[in-house]
């Protein structure tokens, strides 16, 4: 009997490339994009392979399977290929550009002719799918690897179930804008097939990671700085305050030179490991210090930064080195997405703080207590909690009244803002007030004797009147909406006020104003209203008001809503303005496994309209728009329905409400 040819195995790191919406492309030009897509592979996809000891496997239409020995150098060619795209891309019209996704795996393969086969194939592909235009996604084995050896983190994108994938698989990513930031390296300046110059005789680089050291806290994301001689010397000398008034002055030429020189004497008199940050829009700044490490200290002051004043920041300065401004006098921003967190309480989500903070008992142990409860947070670096309550709105009362207690105890400045509500973490709606609604009438079982606990007579627990409601959404109307008619305050504020359930309502003055209704709690009607809003009027929107709670005066900060920005690969859970049993939906759950053409559009009051199986994608996307619009006029829905996204695509940020795919 014959034997059976024996099976060649070996452990390998896996590379799978592909084009972003390379369907759409060919559509628009198919010459134009086959000629682009070879050019990039020429000038730089095969020589970082070849440079990095690479293997062509093969080559699939718009996508490229790699094979190395080491994961180090797998990872390294893809930020290698990444970051040239950006240079590539930098002259080139949003329409034309080829942009990559890349996943990498470390597994067992199978090799057959040359072609390699196996589960560690088919999870590099399926990493590939999951990650945005730009980015890189690696798995939890080749993370395991490289986080002692590489100066790069990628951020915990949690466990994700693929097809045809029988485990869940553990991801983790590189964002396109973390890559961005990189420098370009030396080598990819060099021509194909030219001799790279001796490694003695190359300068050595500084290199200044910024990162996370803590694996548990990898979702803080990464940003990495390398600081070669060339650009040391363009810092201007002197000392490190005058380094840093220096940087300050050519990329935040909106602070007066007074703030200015106050707040860098404040950095640079703080103990080590310190960190200063800058707020763009804002032009303010945000520092701290006396951290383990230089890489914590520029992660807290980056979520600090961010929380405070509503935006990315940029990283100044750290320790004694000072990061120079780009082109223009800019600085590269650093998103951090703990800030952004919305998810279940988890204290490894928490931005900010100091570990001793977060090992306090009644932090450590909230998740398991029961409810109701909640916890208040100060950017200071605090947090209260309150619990054994009689009611949830209590509960809410008495973090908040806690934690201005401890800010006036510490002389703190910044604001407290509901941090959990039970077990959901509402930090990004930067509430300053309680967001559960109180009860109709005192609970039978309410205690005659007042709760343990802070005192909550310095916060309103009595429901207001709607006459009070009414008095106070004027006013903030007024003063927020300046643009509109005192007519148009009065017919929208009878509107919200004879809504059910629970409410709220947003701002984008001078002018502009949603709102919406019905939803399960407060924290969801709040993150709806302004999500809606910033989708129907194409900016972040003010918060005047959630059910019969209308916010201060002084409360007039937009929001940015994370996920009406969100420009990456379909997915049902970044999808803005509708209810979460939407995204279960068959038609919307399962529409990324869709094949052939497809599109979803959105209306911003939450409804979303898929179309699939067409004969073109300019028709998908026609009959997706032309669906959800019919559907909206039919319940006389105000404003447009937009293309969410175009194959898998999401393209919202594009604002479109026709197809932007052409014709035959």
């Amino acid at each position: 009997m014959q034997r059976p040819t024996p099976v060649e195995r070996r452990l390998a790191a896996i590379l799978a490339l592909d084009v972003v919406g390379y369907s759409r492309m060919m559509g628009i030009d198919e010459v134009g994009t086959l000629s682009a897509l070879k050019a990039h592979r020429a000038t730089l996809v095969d020589p970082a392979a070849a440079r990095h000891h690479g293997r062509l496997v093969k080559t699939t239409g718009d996508g490229v399977l790699l094979e190395f020995a080491s994961v180090v150098d797998a990872i390294a060619c893809a930020v290698a290929i990444q970051r040239g795209m950006v240079s590539h891309n930098r002259n080139v019209a949003e329409e034309k550009r080829i942009v990559f996704r890349i996943g990498i795996n470390i597994g067992d393969i199978i090799i057959d002719d040359g072609d390699i086969f196996g589960d560690g194939v088919n999870v590099a592909a399926r990493l590939e799918g999951l990650c945005e235009p730009g980015g890189i996604c690696i798995s939890r084995a080749a993370n395991d690897q490289v986080r002692d050896k590489l100066s790069l983190s990628f951020a915990d994108l949690g466990e994700h179930a693929v097809k045809n994938i029988a485990r869940t698989i553990g991801v983790f990513g590189l964002s396109a804008s973390d890559i961005a930031a990189l420098p370009e390296e030396s080598l990819e300046s060099e021509e194909p097939g030219a001799v790279p110059a001796p490694v003695a005789a190359r300068p050595r680089k500084r290199t200044l990671f910024i990162g996370l050291g803590v694996a548990g806290l990898a979702a803080a994301g990464l940003a990495l700085w390398t600081l070669g001689p060339a650009i040391l010397a363009t810092m201007s000398p002197g000392s490190l305050n005058e380094q840093v008034q220096a940087v300050l002055a050519k990329s935040a030429p909106a602070i007066s030179a007074d703030s200015r020189k106050e707040a860098v004497q404040a950095f640079v008199s703080l103990k080590p490991n310190r960190a200063v940050a800058l707020a763009p829009n804002a032009a303010r700044l945000r520092y701290t210090g006396d951290w383990p490490t230089r890489e914590l200290a520029a992660e807290k002051v980056l979520e600090k930064c961010q929380h405070r004043f509503g935006e990315p920041c940029a990283l100044v300065a750290v320790n004694e080195t000072v990061l120079p401004p780009g082109s223009g006098g800019a600085l590269p921003v650093t998103d951090a997405p703990r800030v952004r967190y919305s998810g279940t309480f988890r204290l490894d989500q928490i931005p900010g703080l100091r570990a001793a903070e977060l090992e306090r008992k009644d932090i450590a142990h909230y998740f398991a207590e029961p409810n109701p409860k909640a916890v208040a947070y100060n950017v200071w670096g605090f947090m209260t909690v309150a619990k054994g309550t009689a009611t949830q709105r209590q509960a809410e009362e008495q973090a908040l009244l806690a934690c201005r207690n401890e800010a006036a105890r510490l002389k703190a400045t910044d604001a407290c803002h509901l941090y959990a509500v039970e077990n959901r973490v509402v930090l990004p709606l930067r509430s300053t007030m309680p967001i559960t609604p109180p009860p109709a009438s005192p609970p039978a079982s309410q205690p005659t004797s007042p709760p343990a606990g802070p005192p909550v007579s310095a916060v309103p627990t009595e429901k207001p009147s709607e006459a009070t409601v009414r008095a106070r959404l004027l006013e903030r109307m007024a003063k927020l909406l300046p643009g509109q008619e005192a007519a148009a305050h009065e017919s929208q504020v009878a509107s919200y006020q004879s809504s059910k359930r629970h409410k709220a309502m947003a701002v984008l003055p001078p002018s502009r104003s949603w709102r919406t209704s019905g939803w399960d709690s407060a924290a969801t009607g709040e993150e709806r209203a302004l999500e809606g809003c910033q989708v129907r009027h194409g900016a972040a929107c003010v918060l005047v008001a959630v059910n019969d709670n209308v916010l201060d005066g002084d409360a007039a900060t937009p929001r940015p809503m994370p996920r009406v920005s969100y420009q990456g690969a379909f997915d049902p859970e970044r999808i803005p303005a509708i209810a979460d049993p939407l995204r279960l939906r068959a038609d919307v759950a399962g529409y990324k496994d869709s094949s052939g053409a497809k599109a979803v559009a959105l209306h911003p009051s939450g409804r979303v309209v898929t179309a699939t199986g067409a004969a073109s994608q300019r028709e998908a996307e026609a009959r997706a728009l032309d669906t959800c619009n019919t559907e909206a006029r039919r319940v006389s829905l105000v404003g447009p329905c937009f293309l969410y996204a175009a194959g898998n695509d999401v393209i919202l940020t594009r604002r479109a409400v026709a197809p932007v795919t052409a014709g035959p």
